[in-house]
């Protein structure tokens, strides 16, 4: 079941046999915010966070601006890109060295691209798109800041929830210097995430197969570019 900050506050003065002196918000607060920032760490994608967004293509234009093109403003990590037409395609991640070296450090072809880069909080693709269109882009947003307000919840499975309670807890024995008893609320803590973790992994599908190029689809010239490269 979900828990509020205020839910957590109230759980650690009742175990903690304080009041608003002994454990003030303020001090519970910072005790939250490094659980819940130690938590989200754990996973590079948490399944509650993917999110996939429109980017509108415009003809002749090769750079766009993830926080201001795409119909999503909140987007943090991007892992794929796909398109529907002319085909359905799902354009390869390059870096932006090898970009340069198969297409050229000026880029002046246009045509439907296949292949993108990510740099400098910037989606560039290759070749400059010829005409209007829309891509897919797919990744994972940015988490919500939190405790961010008195009836707040953690932008977390509530699975976890609870195990951020005993961390502020053992946060709250810690600054009482009793070391014992925060160490035990610490060890508690870890294994709730960990269990947690392990429930939040079984229940997780993989979309395909991890096959590196498993499921790509290229232009022929493109194909025949990037092999010719690779056997010079």
């Amino acid at each position: 079941m979900a828990m509020t900050f205020d839910d957590m506050i109230s759980f650690v003065r009742s175990q903690g046999d304080a009041d608003a002196y002994d454990a003030p918000e303020s001090l519970l607060q910072v005790h939250a915010r490094v659980a819940y920032n130690d938590i989200l760490s754990r996973r590079s994608g948490w399944d509650h966070l993917e999110v996939h967004y429109d980017l509108t293509l415009v003809a002749g234009q090769q750079e766009y601006t993830v926080a201001s093109d795409l119909s999503g403003s909140d987007m943090g990590r991007i892992y794929s890109i796909t398109s529907n037409t002319p085909l359905r395609l799902r354009l390869t991640p390059i870096t932006r060295s090898d970009a340069d070296i198969m297409f050229g450090l000026e880029d002046h072809q246009s045509a439907t691209p296949v292949v993108y880069t990510l740099y400098n909080g910037k989606i560039v693709l290759y070749p400059t798109p010829s005409d209007v269109k829309v891509l897919k882009v797919h990744g994972f947003r940015e988490a919500a800041a939190w405790p961010n307000g008195a009836g707040s919840i953690p932008d977390l499975p509530s699975e976890f929830h609870e195990a951020i309670a005993w961390y502020m807890l053992s946060g709250f024995f810690m600054s009482q210097e009793d070391t014992q008893m925060a160490g035990v609320y610490m060890n508690e803590y870890q294994m709730m995430v960990e269990r947690a973790l392990d429930g939040v992994s079984n229940i997780t599908q993989s979309p395909r197969p991890r096959v590196l190029g498993g499921q790509t689809s290229y232009s022929r010239p493109f194909t025949e570019r990037v092999r010719g490269m690779l056997e010079g």
